[in-house]
């Protein structure tokens, strides 16, 4: 019981660490493209 938990949190935890990889580099490009264009 304990390790399938300790295995659906950790999986949780890459799920989240990945959005917020992702949400970090598109708010970054989304940055860099108003400084671009303005």
């Amino acid at each position: 019981d304990y390790l399938i938990d300790l295995g659906v949190i950790v999986i949780d935890f890459g799920f989240i660490l990945k959005f917020n990889v992702c949400s970090i580099i598109g708010f970054g490009i989304a940055y860099y493209l108003l400084k671009y264009f303005r």
